[in-house]
């Protein structure tokens, strides 16, 4: 009884943190820009059942219009 009950505790805190680390990298947004035409272009989340991010690209100007800025590190 207390070894099954070891295990689950040991199996749901392993679960937990690799949940965790996954959710840190997928909700980072990535942002590249296109040089030949100046646009900033935003990889969105994948929609469910796919592995494909929807990308948005659009001018520095009309991100603004939107409410979206852009730093560099």
């Amino acid at each position: 009884m207390i070894r099954t009950l070891t295990c689950a505790v040991a199996a749901i805190l392993l679960t937990t943190g690799a949940v965790a680390a996954m959710a840190d990298t997928v909700d980072q947004p990535h942002v590249r820009i296109n040089h030949k035409t100046g646009d900033y272009c935003i990889a969105g989340d994948a929609i469910t059942g796919s592995l494909i991010r929807p990308v948005e690209c659009h001018s520095v100007s009309d991100w603004a219009k939107q409410g979206v800025t852009f730093s560099r590190r």
